[in-house]
């Protein structure tokens, strides 16, 4: 494969990746606008629009003119940077948060906080380190642009080993959240247990399938700061363009996953309670609340959010709680 054709071969996969974080970014959008869940939403629109910088600033690095000038390395080079540092930062945000929202403790709260500014510390430098150069193919009588990663490779895998650093403490949080969880369910009603519980576990389980793309997103980061065979370079650059789309699918889609989880769980609890006859006593068919009542006003007003139920089942060693919530469709980005 000559130049030519591996810089064709690149724009299709960097043109594809582009217009997939453009589409995502836009449906991120218009998330933010229409539900009340602005955090994570917001991180989204930041991820996808960071792969849109990356990505573009790749594209365009390779589309120069056959003799790229300095200025045009620079300019292409600091997009790519930013772009850089605002997806790992926002993934960071995003996976913290998430924690956040499935066990709201106040210890893993200040820990987020601090791993999160030792990340932005660690992140700020960077931007200051770009030296980008010129380099010569004499054999296509060419002059493009060379990123020159030597200057912060070091610098750059202290970054993403703090990065897997925090993804290995959300692991570690998720699964001791997943144990106490299992442990304190037995103690829930029935009703309540079956059904939520399984949509607590399947949540958890995306969690992970989300920090497992992460982490080979961290693992092409190591691999961008070597300097590869050239024959090995197409099947690499299609390789991490194909998981940086798996990747905004995984964060953009995030809420909507969760809501297929418990559609499923639902329908499972209805039909479980389709083949359960219902045993009405005489005197309680004399006070049933009509929907202008009052009593039924105040049961149904206030739903339960995903955090909410999660915190009931970690938190919940003692009590037993006899009745079910009158939540059936909770939202997991629960975020005012």
């Amino acid at each position: 494969m000559d130049y030519f054709q591996k810089q064709a071969y690149i724009g299709v996969f960097v043109g594809i990746t582009v217009v997939i974080s453009l589409h995502n970014m836009i449906v991120s959008i218009f998330l933010y606008k229409v539900r009340e869940t602005k955090i994570s939403n917001f991180l989204k629109i930041i991820v996808n629009f960071a792969n849109i910088l990356r990505f573009g600033s790749v594209f365009s690095a390779h589309m120069t003119p056959h003799i790229a000038t300095l200025p045009q390395c620079v300019s292409f080079q600091y997009m790519a940077a930013i772009g850089n540092v605002s997806i790992r930062l926002a993934l960071t945000a995003f996976l913290l948060w998430r924690l956040k929202q499935i066990n709201n403790k106040n210890t893993d709260k200040w820990i987020g906080i601090i791993l999160f500014v030792i990340r932005t510390c660690l992140a700020v430098p960077q931007l200051g380190l770009q030296r980008p150069e010129l380099q010569t193919i004499p054999e296509n009588n060419l002059i493009v642009c060379d990123l020159n990663i030597i200057t912060l490779r070091y610098y750059s895998i202290t970054e993403i080993l703090v990065e897997i650093f925090i993804d290995i403490y959300v692991i570690v949080r998720l699964i001791l959240i997943l144990k106490e969880a299992n442990k304190n369910v037995a103690s829930l009603s029935t009703n309540m247990g079956r059904p939520k519980r399984s949509i607590f576990t399947a949540v958890i389980h995306w969690n992970f399938l989300r920090l497992f793309v992460i982490f080979i997103f961290h693992a092409f980061g190591f691999a961008d700061l070597y300097t590869l065979s050239q024959s090995l370079i197409p099947v690499t650059f299609a390789a991490k363009c194909l998981i940086n789309i798996f990747l905004s699918y995984v964060i953009t889609a995030d809420a909507e996953i969760v809501r297929v989880i418990e559609s499923k769980s639902n329908q499972g609890n209805n039909k479980r309670n389709q083949e359960k006859p219902t045993k009405i006593k005489a005197n309680s068919l004399l006070t049933i609340d009509t929907i202008d009542s009052p009593q039924f006003l105040q049961q149904h007003e206030k739903r339960s959010s995903f955090s909410e139920w999660a915190n009931t089942i970690i938190d919940n060693n003692d009590e037993i709680i006899e009745e079910p919530l009158s939540q059936n469709n909770w939202d997991f980005n629960n975020e005012k």
